[in-house]
C-alpha cells in the first residue's frame, strides 16, 4: 500500500477477490461500500471492497503507512493457450477435468433444441466430481489429514 492511497488498480486478469489478508495474516472485512467503516484520517486498513467492472480495490480506512496485503483471487490464465504446445499452468492431474468442462460447455452452448442434454449432464457431473476432489485435496493440504477421514465405519484405516 501507499500512505493515504485508498484506491488501487487491479491486474486486468483478476476476475474476483475472495479474500484479502494483512501482513499479520488477519482477513480484512469485505462488503458493500455503504457498510465500510468511516474513519477520518488514516489508519491500518481493516476492510476492502472490489469493483470488478472498473478493476479497482478500495481499502478502508486509507493506509497510514506502507503495508503488504495478500489477496486470494480468481484470475484469468497468465499466458493464453494459443499454440498446440502451450501447457496450462494448472497441474496436469486436472487437465482432463478441464476437458470435461469444455465439452459440457460446447454441448450446452450449441444445443438449441436440447438434444444433447444427457451427454452434457454426464460431462458436467464428471467436472463436479473432479472439482470436489480438488477441493478436498486443498483442504488436506492446508489442514492436514483428519482421523475421521482416514477411517470408515469399520474402523479400518484406508
Amino acid at each position: 500500500t501507499e500512505v493515504g492511497e485508498q484506491v488501487y488498480r487491479l491486474d486486468p486478469r483478476v476476475v474476483f477477490i475472495y479474500a484479502a489478508y494483512n501482513d499479520d495474516g488477519r482477513p480484512l472485512r469485505d462488503g458493500p461500500r455503504r457498510q465500510m467503516p468511516i474513519q477520518p484520517g488514516e489508519a491500518k486498513p481493516t476492510a476492502f471492497t472490489c469493483d470488478a467492472s472498473t478493476g479497482r480495490l478500495r481499502l478502508y480506512p486509507a493506509p497510514d503507512a506502507v503495508y503488504t496485503l495478500y489477496l486470494r483471487v480468481a484470475r484469468k490464465p497468465l499466458q493464453p493457450l494459443v499454440n498446440d504446445d502451450d501447457v496450462p499452468e494448472i497441474n496436469e492431474e486436472y487437465h482432463l477435468a478441464l476437458c470435461d468442462w469444455v465439452v459440457y460447455r460446447a454441448l450446452r452452448n450449441n444445443d438449441i433444441e436440447a438434444v444433447q442434454m444427457t451427454p452434457a449432464d454426464t460431462f458436467r457431473a464428471s467436472w463436479e466430481l473432479s472439482v470436489r476432489d480438488a477441493k478436498r485435496d486443498v483442504v488436506r493440504m492446508n489442514a492436514g489429514y483428519s482421523a475421521r477421514v482416514l477411517t470408515n465405519w469399520t474402523k479400518k484405516v484406508r
